[in-house]
């Protein structure tokens, strides 16, 4: 990586199954970088496998708490497993401890800023009942094509939990 980047130094590069997490920095910030802290949770099968799960990891630049989280969550559309991403990412949070507190409070709430990424798998479920998983598609691909953003974000799957949270 640092080849490809030769301005930035990679202060995290931690795997975890077919999960991983890379930070880089400046180089000229890597001194100013320090409480570097990662953990892992595997929400795959018993809580065993690393298929499912997330990474956490937090630093410290400036006197700001920065953590990041990567996870690959459960697929596939419907209540219960919309319902299962939302409990694997509140395990993934209680589970991979980082950071100052880190005994009291999960990466979310011990940070000033927190970062989510990976593949969440969370859907856009639109309010149509009985259409089709073909047919859902086609609407949700018009819509982008239209650019109705406003709209999308309304049936993102996500943006309902955050909102519920």
């Amino acid at each position: 990586v640092e080849d490809r980047c030769p301005s930035y130094t990679t202060i995290v590069d931690y795997n975890r199954g077919q999960m991983r997490m890379m930070i880089l920095v400046k180089t000229g910030l890597k001194d100013q970088v320090t409480d570097i802290d990662v953990d892992a949770e595997n929400t795959g099968l018993v809580g065993v496998l690393a298929n499912k799960g997330g990474i956490v990891s937090s630093i410290t630049v400036r006197n700001t708490r920065l953590s990041f989280m990567t996870a690959h969550l459960e697929a596939h559309e419907g209540g219960k497993h919309y319902m299962n991403r939302n409990s694997n990412l509140a395990e993934i949070l209680s589970g991979a401890r980082v950071g100052p507190g880190h005994k009291y409070f999960d990466a979310s709430l011990n940070s000033h800023h927190a970062f989510f990424c990976g593949d969440l798998n969370y859907r856009v479920v639109l309010p149509e009942k009985g259409i089709d998983q073909e047919e859902h598609k086609r609407i949700v691909r018009d819509m982008v094509e239209k650019e109705e953003w406003s709209a999308l974000n309304d049936y993102d799957e996500l943006g309902q939990a955050l909102t519920k949270k």
